[in-house]
């Protein structure tokens, strides 16, 4: 099998709806991202006088390598036709179901999953296996294991998660020449009723996000089941292009984490229901810090913007102000626009709606000077920074050419974005109720012997 492909499975497909209209093809799921179904027929019976290339199926379902297979949202990608006229048929499907036959939206509907993030157990970094004495030049070479007990991370009235450690992969080849046995760590999320997918896919989405921040690499879900316990159905695989098109990319990759996990054990359910309880306000500084640590690609421009962005979405949302009292700001502003005639009223009006808000220096000043000495210790002078930092942005925003001799630029622009990257960890440490020896211990670890000085 091809490195770039995860499965690739012969068998035969049919629509729920047409069940004897049967057509044989092959699936491929590749790791970039991508399912294509090639079918040796018509599946989606052909308009005459039209061309089906925009043919669209909700559902398709098939049964290869002795699995049940449900392919969702697939889009007729191309149909050519070969003598003798047999049709060749191309799908793009969206998502697949591997276990089951899926009709409607009521069969998606589980009570738990289990989700394999990439990544993780190089941070949690607990066996249950023990060997005392290792020494295979002894005719007795002895081994156990004994199951790691989950770690609760969420335990509310309707929705527990935890991690979950298993052992897996247990192969015994020939005559027991060699034995290969695995421990697996998952991330289980179950609810007390069944509830759609999507509604699971949400909090593995959470988790992923809460664990990417604190342990600042790429935390992918690379296999994901659904299931109902009780059940004698098995659990059911769920593959979806983000998930799929992230396998490789999970291969162990190791930095400096924000928090080492022996430091947020013991509280890390505490933290995690934090993350969750202000996940509203969070959500967009997440959104914005998040997608330039997965993205390595992005321009430094936009990873500097992407930023200041994230720091104003913050301070709006935990820090706030106003230049002035609302109801003093908002007489001002009518008086303002009771003097221009009124052919300019909406003009003005327009002009003057976020007047109260507060500037990003105002905003950048209030958090240097609440945090004066986490800060100090990464900024020479702090003033001269932010004055730096609001003309690039400026600058990128505006494009205004009398300023391009005060913005960051290059080595500068490189060690101020690292700044603003420490100013969001420091403020979503702090939301999480981390404390301020805490906070210094993670930033110290981070950016040891880094200090922005530039002139």
């Amino acid at each position: 099998m091809s490195e770039n492909i995860y499965m690739h499975v012969k068998g035969v497909w049919w629509l729920p709806e047409q069940p004897d209209a049967v057509v044989s093809g092959e699936l491929y799921i590749y790791n970039d991202a991508s399912m294509e179904l090639t079918l040796h027929g018509r599946l989606l019976p052909q308009t005459e006088g039209t061309v089906d290339i925009s043919q669209t199926a909700d559902y398709i379902h098939g049964s290869a390598a002795g699995k049940n297979f449900s392919l969702i949202n697939c889009h007729k990608k191309q149909t050519t036709i070969s003598q003798p006229g047999i049709a060749i048929s191309v799908y793009r499907c969206a998502e697949a179901f591997v276990g089951m036959h899926v009709t409607s939206e009521e069969d998606l509907c589980f009570e738990a999953c289990d989700c394999y993030f990439s990544n993780l157990f190089e941070w949690v970094r607990i066996t249950g296996f023990s060997i005392p004495d290792l020494d295979i030049t002894k005719k007795d070479v002895e081994f156990k294991y004994s199951t790691p007990d989950p770690i609760n991370i969420l335990s509310s009235d309707d929705t527990q998660i935890a991690f979950k450690f298993k052992l897996t992969g247990l192969t015994l080849r020939g005559m027991t020449k060699d034995v290969n046995i695995t421990q697996d760590l998952s991330v289980e999320i179950k609810t007390q009723t069944k509830t759609n997918y999507s509604i699971l896919m949400k909090s593995v989405g959470s988790v992923q996000s809460f664990l990417g921040f604190l342990t600042q690499t790429k935390i992918h879900p690379y296999k994901i089941y659904f299931y109902n316990p009780g059940e004698e159905q098995p659990p059911v695989e769920y593959i979806f292009s983000s998930v799929r098109g992230l396998l490789f990319s999970a291969q162990t990759q190791t930095g400096i984490p924000l928090i080492e996990f022996r430091e947020v054990y013991p509280r890390i359910g505490q933290a995690y229901e934090m993350w969750e309880r202000k996940k509203e306000g969070l959500g967009p500084v997440i959104d914005l810090y998040m997608g330039n640590h997965y993205n390595q690609h992005l321009y430094m421009e936009n990873v500097f913007l992407g930023l200041i962005h994230g720091i104003e979405a913050y301070h709006r949302a935990f820090v706030g102000g106003q230049n002035m009292d609302e109801n003093e700001h908002s007489k001002i502003v009518e008086a303002m626009i009771d003097s221009v005639e009124d052919t300019h009223k909406s003009w003005a009006r327009e002009k003057l709606e976020y007047t109260n808000e507060l500037s990003l220096r105002r905003r950048l000043k209030q958090i240097f000077e609440t945090n004066i000495d986490l800060l100090n210790e990464y900024v020479a002078n702090w003033k001269r920074f932010v004055h730096k930092v609001v003309n690039t942005r400026n600058y990128f925003v505006h494009y205004d050419s009398n300023i391009t001799e005060r913005c960051t630029v290059g080595q500068d622009m490189y060690d101020a974005t690292e700044i603003l990257k420490l100013i969001i960890e420091m403020a979503l440490l702090k939301e999480l109720d981390f404390s301020t020896e805490e906070i210094n211990t993670s930033l110290k670890r981070r950016y040891i012997n880094f200090k922005y000085d530039h002139p």
